[in-house]
């Protein structure tokens, strides 16, 4: 008797076990299938953005599209800038259509290939894989967005395109495209040029914090406090002397106020000695600074300065202002980006 009340509470449990797998296998499957659906939409969404920054590249003017060539000291590229019915052209090669998207685990080459930059954050990788195919990678200068394989045919016609073309004269190298970046970010570096005399002064620290000032309260003035903020971190000192050229000390409050003065123009820097992009020590390297005057810029009288100044295509623009700097390079650990600890500045006559 015993035995077959076992087997009716052994069946009763069966019964509802699988009662409760009807009940709730639907929602088992659907917490699977949302998980793909979830992949597949960030998926879709890379795709997206792709597709809407190729269409960028058909609608821009002019871009610039970097051959890297190895040399036997450096990675040199050659720089290619870019029609309008030019950029038309890459971008029907491109064919995004027969693209597939690469996992993270693939090894990319390092300097084989061609990148694409253009008005946007992101910039296009184009190398080849291997035999069959090669990858379309977009990419920000901080981090990979993704990766794509594609035909190898999207290579090599790319290339022959490309190839066809007539790049600037000239070529650069990496070191001198990331410090023209460097400098390029600091507005306050056009004040440290100003007399051309060797050494940083006082005047032109204090003049270089009212540039920095967020915000800058040009009624009240400011505190010693925030500018010595400023210069600890760009110079690594204190300013001793307030009462200068760019500055005066409220006698009332102790505020630190600017006197009358400001700089129209910006300071373009071109490496022409060694410097290592890779380290933080303290280092010293030759620089030709094109000083560009607002209005010129802003009349269009000087465009893709970069491209041209860095290739070595000065014709048309001023004289540089020679500089030897001693620097550290300094890696801001709130946003990853890089800036200028100046150590001093000497003008090369």
């Amino acid at each position: 008797m015993k035995k077959i009340q076992d087997n009716v509470w052994l069946s009763a449990i069966v019964i509802i076990v699988l009662l409760l797998l009807i009940i709730f296998l639907p929602n088992i499957v659907k917490l699977f299938s949302n998980s793909g659906d979830v992949n597949s939409n960030l998926n879709q969404d890379k795709i997206a953005i792709i597709k809407a920054e190729l269409n960028k590249i058909k609608n821009d003017t002019i871009y610039r599209v970097d051959e890297k060539i190895l040399t036997s000291n450096d990675i040199n590229r050659k720089i290619y800038m870019i029609s309008e019915e030019e950029n038309k052209e890459i971008y029907k090669i491109l064919k995004y259509d027969e693209w597939t998207l690469a996992g993270d685990e693939i090894q990319l080459p390092l300097y084989e290939g061609y990148e694409i930059n253009y008005e946007s954050k992101y910039y296009i990788a184009l190398n080849s894989y291997d035999e069959e195919k090669c990858t379309i990678m977009f990419a920000t200068d901080k981090e990979i967005l993704c990766t794509y394989f594609a035909p190898i045919s999207t290579y090599n016609e790319c290339s022959t395109y490309i190839d066809s073309l007539t790049a600037l004269q000239g070529s650069v190298n990496d070191e001198v495209s990331f410090f023209y970046d460097v400098f390029a970010k600091d507005s306050g570096l056009i004040i440290l040029l100003d007399n051309e005399t060797d050494g940083i002064s006082d005047d032109e620290m204090s003049a270089y914090s009212i540039s920095k000032l967020q915000p800058f309260n040009m009624e009240q003035g400011n505190s010693i406090e925030e500018y010595n903020v400023i210069t600890k971190k760009y110079f690594n000192k204190e300013i001793t002397n307030f009462e200068n050229s760019k500055t005066t000390v409220d006698k009332e409050t102790g505020m630190i106020k600017a006197t009358g003065w400001s700089y129209d123009a910006s300071a373009h820097m071109v490496l022409k000695s060694t410097a290592n992009m890779n380290s933080s020590a303290e280092q010293t390297a030759e620089f030709d600074c094109y000083v560009i005057q607002d209005s010129d810029m802003l009349d269009g009288k000087y465009k893709h300065v970069k491209e041209y100044l860095i290739t070595g295509n000065v014709e048309g623009f001023p004289d540089p202002i020679k500089l030897k700097l001693t620097f550290n390079l300094m890696e801001d650990s709130e946003n990853g980006s890089y800036y200028i600890l100046y150590n001093n500045i000497e003008f090369i006559k």
